[in-house]
């Protein structure tokens, strides 16, 4: 039985009427229907998609404004081979909107199996435009569509927490056949490609504070592609401060290094090296700076003592 869906119910409504076959030429479809305009000027046009949550449209044609049916025969191209495609006509004038019934359709061929002693399961070659079949008592028949595994991500890569210069795994499950991966990096408003990182597992080893951000990866089969959630690497910790430059000018003594954003750098002394060794903090306001990412300069103002041994305390605020 033919079902319709009616948006509006207002005067003279057109019928629709979706045909279960459609006509293949190469990777394009025409697809069609029937339309009666019942008096009113009628737009039809087929939707069309891989769900039967149908929304894409073909082109739109008039079929006027009789009172009879009318068949109208509409262009679909790039089909690809796997998939099944749903559809329907649809009809519009100034009444309302009219649905047909849903249909489907695929590229694939008829099976047959069971007893075949008069060649009942032998099917013709370069059958084609197949909308039913029917079986015997002792063999069968079906219409086959070679799906594609469509890519599905079954297990979304997890955030982490990970101290400076350790380890950070990001892992994805995909149900799916000949799969590409390819992992990004998102800093604020910068998403970059990591090069070479094209498998279901990223692993950053030695992780700073710089690759904090999220990360996701892009999965991929011949015809299709999914994104996976975006997952958090969080960098606790900080890096041990490298001295570049420093020294000693009278009783001044200045130590320059590389910062990080938002980690307190502190000035501390020490008259020997010798356990246990008693570091102090430098007093005064240049022995402390926080961190942006550029060099910086610790000072001491008073180094008094015959003999000084600083360090730089790096902690987070």
């Amino acid at each position: 039985m033919m079902m319709q869906t009616v948006s509006s119910v207002f005067g003279a409504l057109p019928t629709a009427y979706t045909h279960c076959q459609v006509i293949w030429n190469g990777n394009s479809v025409l697809l069609q229907g029937a339309v009666n305009p019942s008096g009113e000027e009628t737009a039809v046009w087929f939707e069309c998609r891989l769900t039967t949550e149908l929304g894409n449209r073909t082109a739109v044609t008039n079929v006027g404004s009789g009172n009879s049916l009318v068949w109208v025969s509409l262009p679909l191209s790039n089909i690809m081979d796997g998939i099944i495609y749903y559809y329907q006509v649809v009809a519009s004038n100034s009444s309302g909107v009219v649905r047909g019934a849903i249909q489907m359709f695929g590229k694939g061929w008829v099976v047959a199996w069971g007893r075949n002693v008069n060649g009942q399961c032998n099917v013709p070659a370069g059958l084609s435009n197949v909308v039913a079949v029917a079986a015997g008592g002792y063999h069968s028949l079906a219409l086959e569509v070679d799906l594609l595994n469509l890519p599905v991500i079954t297990q979304q890569p997890a955030g982490t927490n990970v101290m400076v210069g350790g380890t950070a795994v990001f892992a994805v499950e995909v149900s799916g056949n000949l799969l590409s991966y390819q992992w990004y990096h998102v800093t604020g408003t910068s998403t970059n490609l990591l090069v070479g990182q094209t498998n279901a597992t990223l692993m950053i080893t030695n992780v700073q504070r710089t690759d904090a951000g999220w990360y996701y990866v892009v999965v991929s089969d011949s015809a299709h592609t999914v994104t996976s959630a975006m997952a958090q690497l969080v960098v606790v910790g900080v890096t041990r401060p490298q001295i570049v430059g420093g020294g000693m000018s009278g009783t001044v003594g200045k130590l320059q290094f590389m910062t990080e954003p938002g980690v307190v750098y502190t000035l501390q002394w020490a008259k020997n090296i010798n356990p246990p060794i008693n570091w102090q903090d430098v007093p005064g306001s240049g022995a402390t700076v926080i961190g942006d990412g550029t060099f910086k300069m610790l000072v001491d103002t008073n180094a008094s003592a015959p003999c000084r041994f600083y360090r730089i305390r790096a902690t987070l605020p």
